[in-house]
C-alpha cells in the first residue's frame, strides 16, 4: 500500500480556542498535551548534531516590535524551567552568560494603563503579585508584608503553594483577553490539571474583584476601535484593520489594539535598554533577545562578573513612567556557566 502524504494536524492555538468556546474533552486534552512534549523534542532535535550555532536575527519582522530568530528560532524556545535550553546552548571555557528577565513586564505596564492602584502598590512596594492575585481569586484578605512579615489569613504556604501558580496562569491568560472565557486559551492550563469550570470560576472571581481595572480596559478597547490605531507609550503606532460591522473582527481589533499597547510598550522598554547598554558597554555580545529578557556573552577575564552587575543594574532596573503612573521594573538575573551551571545573582544596589 502506497503511503500518502501525513495528514495536516490542527495547531494547538485552534484547539486552545476551541475549548474557550466550551469544546473541552480529555480527547482534546490529551491532544494538546501532547503536542507540548512533541514540540520540546522537537527543539531537542533541531540543536542535538550542532557544535556551533549562528541564528539570524529579524529586529524588524514583528509590528509589536518583538525579534524573531530564525535558524534555529531561539526564541520561540520553551523557557528554561523546562530544562531544555541551558544545558544544550552554553558559553565557551573562559566566557559566561549574563541573562535577565523583566518581572511581570506585562502586569506592570497593564497596571500603568488602567492606573490600577492596586496592582501599582504592590509593584511600587515590592510585593509577590501573584499572592495578591491568589487572594482575590479566593476571596482571601491580603495583609501587606510590611505589616505582619508576609503572613496572610488564612494561611499561605509561600511561592511553591499550588494556589499561587494557578492564580499565576489565570491571571496572565486574562491579562490579554477581552473576558472570562479568555483563560481557557493558556497552553498552560492543561498543565496543571484545571477543569473548564474551575477555571471559568476563578477567572471570574478575579474579575469581580477588580471592577475599576475591567472597566479601565473596556474603555481603552473602545478608544483603540474608534481610532482604528493602537500608539504603545514610547510612540510605537500599530494601525487595526476590521469590519465595524462584523461582531468577531471588532473583538479581534478590540485584542490587537490592547495587545499593542502591552507587547510595544515591552519592547520601548527592551529596545531603550539595549541603547543604554551599547553605550555604557560597546563590546557586549547579545546572544538573545527574548520578549521580556535578554543573554549577553562576556570573557571573564575582561568583564568579571560582579563589576559587569554593577554597570548592568542601573540600566536594566528602573522606573519608567507609563501614562502618568511612575513604575519600577525590576528583574531577576542568573549566570550561566560553560559547564552548564546556573547561578541566580543578586543585582548590585552600589
Amino acid at each position: 500500500m502506497k503511503a500518502g502524504k501525513p495528514t495536516q494536524t490542527v495547531a494547538a492555538d485552534v484547539l486552545r480556542k476551541y475549548r474557550a468556546a466550551g469544546f473541552s474533552s480529555p480527547l482534546l486534552d490529551a491532544r494538546l498535551r501532547y503536542m507540548e512534549a512533541e514540540g520540546l523534542s522537537r527543539y531537542a532535535r533541531i540543536l542535538e548534531d550542532q557544535e556551533r550555532i549562528h541564528p539570524r536575527f529579524h529586529p524588524l519582522a514583528q509590528a509589536s516590535g518583538r525579534w524573531s530568530t530564525t535558524d534555529p528560532p531561539l526564541v520561540n524556545f520553551p523557557a528554561r524551567e523546562e530544562g531544555v535550553v541551558w544545558g544544550m546552548i552554553l558559553p565557551d571555557p573562559g566566557w559566561y552568560f549574563l541573562h535577565y528577565d523583566l518581572e511581570n513586564l506585562h502586569a506592570r505596564i497593564a497596571a500603568a494603563y488602567t492606573h490600577d492602584e492596586e496592582d501599582l502598590t504592590c509593584f511600587r512596594n515590592s510585593w509577590d503579585l501573584h499572592t495578591l492575585t491568589a487572594c482575590r481569586m479566593w476571596g482571601w484578605q491580603f495583609v501587606a508584608p510590611d505589616r505582619v512579615g508576609g503572613a496572610l489569613t488564612p494561611p499561605w504556604q509561600g511561592h511553591t503553594d499550588r494556589r499561587r501558580r494557578l492564580a499565576k496562569v489565570i491571571r496572565y491568560a486574562l491579562l490579554l483577553g477581552l473576558g472570562e472565557r479568555s483563560a481557557l486559551e493558556s497552553k498552560d492550563i492543561e498543565k496543571e490539571g484545571l477543569t473548564a469550570e474551575e477555571v471559568l470560576e476563578f477567572a471570574h472571581q478575579y474579575l469581580k474583584s477588580k471592577p475599576a481595572m475591567v472597566t479601565a480596559k473596556k474603555r481603552i478597547w473602545a478608544r483603540c476601535v474608534k481610532e482604528g490605531r493602537a500608539r504603545s507609550f514610547g510612540g510605537r503606532l500599530r494601525r487595526l484593520a476590521f469590519d465595524p460591522r462584523n461582531k468577531t473582527s471588532v473583538e479581534d481589533a478590540m485584542k490587537e489594539g490592547w495587545s499593542h499597547l502591552l507587547q510595544g510598550g515591552e519592547q520601548d522598554i527592551m529596545h531603550m535598554i539595549l541603547a543604554s547598554v551599547w553605550q555604557v558597554l560597546p563590546d557586549a555580545i547579545l546572544t538573545l533577545n527574548s520578549h521580556d529578557g535578554h543573554v549577553w556573552t562576556f570573557c571573564e577575564s575582561v568583564h568579571p562578573v560582579q563589576e559587569t552587575m554593577a554597570r548592568f543594574t542601573p540600566l536594566v532596573e528602573r522606573t519608567w513612567t507609563i501614562e502618568g503612573e511612575s513604575v519600577p521594573i525590576p528583574a531577576k538575573w542568573e549566570v550561566i556557566w560553560p559547564d552548564a551551571t546556573v547561578e541566580p545573582i543578586q543585582p548590585s544596589k552600589g
